[in-house]
């Protein structure tokens, strides 16, 4: 049976190295919040893929019910039958709803390591803290390992998206 405390301390060990691989310190914190980014990407789209691949055919479905409705909506509306209008504008509207909660869910599939890796960060790295480069008082602002990370998190995923297709052609 594997130990719960022992994994923790697997995948610490794990993680810590990326942030203790340059010398500095500083570059060290931001190099390895760069590849925790990556793995929590990877690990998103992972989630996402092999969620949409179980939802295929429920997502196909639904599409095919909004065009169907909102078809026989515009028909009902040519014919002049108000009230077979509203009914399959009703049903219509419905299956939008089921669309658009789904698309939230996916989305939710992928980020969820988000959550794990805000944890660890949490443990090894709460005391932290940044001066803000810029200051708009005489007051100096600082911030933590949520904001620093965030950034990362923001310009990794955004050369993964660039470069997504070279390394996961079949991604959604």
């Amino acid at each position: 049976m594997i130990n719960i405390f022992y994994l923790n301390n697997v995948i610490d060990a794990f993680l810590i190295s990326f942030f203790r691989f340059p010398d500095n310190p500083v570059a060290g914190y931001f190099f390895g919040s760069a590849v925790l980014s990556l793995l929590c990407i990877v690990a998103g789209e992972l989630s996402l893929f092999i969620a949409f691949q179980f939802n295929t055919l429920k997502i196909n479905q639904i599409n095919l019910d909004i065009q169907r409705f909102q078809d026989l909506s515009f028909y009902a509306l040519k014919a002049g039958s108000k009230k077979a209008y509203k009914a399959c504008n009703y049903l219509a509207n419905d299956n939008y709803g089921k669309s658009f909660f789904m698309q939230i869910t996916l989305a939710a599939a992928s980020l969820w390591p988000l959550l794990l890796a805000l944890g660890w960060m949490q443990y090894r790295f709460a005391d932290v803290r940044f001066n803000m480069l810029l200051s708009l008082s005489d007051t100096e602002f600082t911030v933590g390992y949520v904001a620093t990370f965030a950034v990362c998190y923001v310009i990794v995923r955004l050369v993964f998206f660039k470069v997504k297709h070279l390394f996961f052609p079949l991604s959604v």
